[in-house]
């Protein structure tokens, strides 16, 4: 390659490069204020309904609502109690920015008898003075004329983003300069290695996995060479894998099983394995005319990733451990597991409706595999609903009761499923998931842990009408 070609080729890398990372951290940035503002109106609702309750306490007890001053949380928000008339009972003494009077107005146009009877908190932009702030307003419950107010002002969430801004324009910098000079590198250093590893993958893509490509380069050829390496040791092991799984299945009388197995992990690893060859041959062509090679470079890098990712749950599955049996407060583990979600879902417009008994029920099972069960389930759910977004977006967590078998179902009103996707929703790498988010073993594995808790899983649905997943664990009541 000339000097002008070799210049032209680095500037050219160094400029999609830059403009890649200008406009993925855009859209980074955007999301992110995006998630703030939500964050934001999240914490106005949370404080104004845990402050109006701590308030409601102290008037339950009899305490004069002056004297209650204190119990107002203290920040770069402004808080006031006010009533049906507008005027401000207390206030915190921090952020005297303005007459009260001022942030008041706004709310007088709102429904607040009708706040008072749902009792719940409302959460509202509205303009204080020129500057938007975000609030929440909850009622307090032992004075339907009561209300709180959590104003927090829109600029602190500028004061959250310009680090993050400042740390991506000197991101940015850095990268298009290390960009520059890896280009260099690479435009001299290619074309022997890439010969190298053409061969190297026709002798792996027919089966060979005890190959160790040596390499002591830093650039993306470098990088490939260690990932081939890796990706080999990893098919050797999963070769091992399933050598110890056609033992156990022999004696089980699965052999069948074991060869629909092995032939789904010989699909999934040809793929990206051929998406690496394909790409480097092209590559090296590219090369020897003097044309950029390396998008196709760094795509083979991706699919050996791909490939790694896939390796890894097939271990996983291949080797799941024996579940240990606790017994489980039922309704604590529940609540401590939607509490974990709930946030997390409804940042995505996604509802969480825990629906649980009241009796207090003792379970023996692993409460570590279960966790991960319903993890799948309610990420399965949430996939689902947000490929066919909609208004309402529900999922359900819930428990029903039988003589011998506790029922734990999860159920979303999503687009639901047909019936010849339900016949192998639990079958080793079936997925309906489009590209590559997913390699099918999530449910396979789900099943096989019910499986080995002596209970069972499965899923009723249709289209149209949303789906339900039902766990059965043998349990105990008290």
């Amino acid at each position: 390659m000339n000097a002008k070609l070799r210049n032209q080729f680095i500037l050219l890398v160094a400029m999609v490069v830059s403009i890649t990372f200008l406009g993925t951290s855009t859209i980074g940035l955007r999301n992110f204020v995006k998630k703030e503002r939500n964050d934001f109106l999240l914490d106005a609702s949370t404080l104004s309904s845990s402050t109006a309750r701590a308030i409601s306490v102290g008037l339950n007890a009899a305490s004069p609502l002056a004297s209650l001053k204190g119990i107002l949380p203290m920040g770069p928000y402004r808080v006031f109690v006010f009533n049906q008339q507008g005027e401000v009972l207390i206030a915190n003494p921090l952020g005297e920015s303005g007459p009260a009077q001022d942030y008041l107005e706004p709310l007088q146009s709102l429904d607040l008898p009708n706040l008072s009877k749902l009792q719940i908190a409302m959460t509202k932009e509205i303009s204080v003075q020129g500057q938007t702030n975000f609030v929440g307003i909850a009622p307090i419950s032992t004075d339907a004329n009561l209300y709180v107010a959590v104003f927090f002002p829109k600029s602190t969430l500028w004061l959250v983003s310009k680090p993050i801004f400042s740390k991506l324009l000197w991101l940015g910098f850095g990268l298009a300069l290390l960009t520059t000079l890896m280009a260099a590198l690479f435009t001299r250093r290619i074309s022997r290695p890439l010969e190298n590893l053409t061969r190297l993958t026709e002798r792996m893509a027919d089966g060979e996995f005890d190959i160790v490509v040596a390499s002591e380069a830093k650039d993306e050829v470098g990088q490939l060479s260690r990932s081939f390496t890796l990706m080999g040791r990893k098919l050797k092991e999963r070769e091992g894998r399933i050598k110890d799984m056609a033992q156990d299945l022999a004696l089980s009388e699965k052999l069948a099983t074991l060869g629909q197995f092995s032939a789904g992990v010989a699909h999934e690893i040809k793929n990206p394995l051929g998406n690496v060859l394909a790409n480097i041959q092209l590559a090296e062509r590219k090369i020897e005319k003097g044309q950029d090679g390396a998008p196709l470079l760094k795509t083979a890098i991706n699919e050996v990733y791909r490939a790694n990712l896939i390796l890894a749950d097939i271990l996983t599955f291949a080797r799941q451990d024996k579940p240990s049996s606790e017994k489980v407060e039922l309704d604590k583990f529940l609540q401590n597991f939607y509490d974990t979600q709930k946030v997390k879902l409804e940042a995505q417009n996604i509802s969480l409706v825990l629906d649980v008994f009241n009796a207090k029920v003792m379970a023996s099972f692993d409460p570590r595999l279960i966790v991960q069960v319903l993890g799948n389930l309610l990420d399965n759910a949430r996939d689902a609903l947000l490929d066919h977004p909609k208004e309402n977006m529900r999922i359900t967590l819930g428990v029903a009761i039988e003589p011998d078998v506790l029922n734990i179902f999860v159920k979303d009103n999503g687009p639901g499923i047909s019936e010849e996707v339900r016949r192998k929703v639990f079958d080793p790498f079936f997925t309906t998931k489009p590209g590559k988010k997913g390699t099918g073993l999530g449910l396979a594995t789900a099943y096989s842990i019910l499986a080995m808790h002596g209970g069972s899983l499965s899923v009723q649905s249709a289209l149209g009408v949303g789906a339900t997943f039902t766990l059965k664990i043998p349990q105990t009541t008290k």
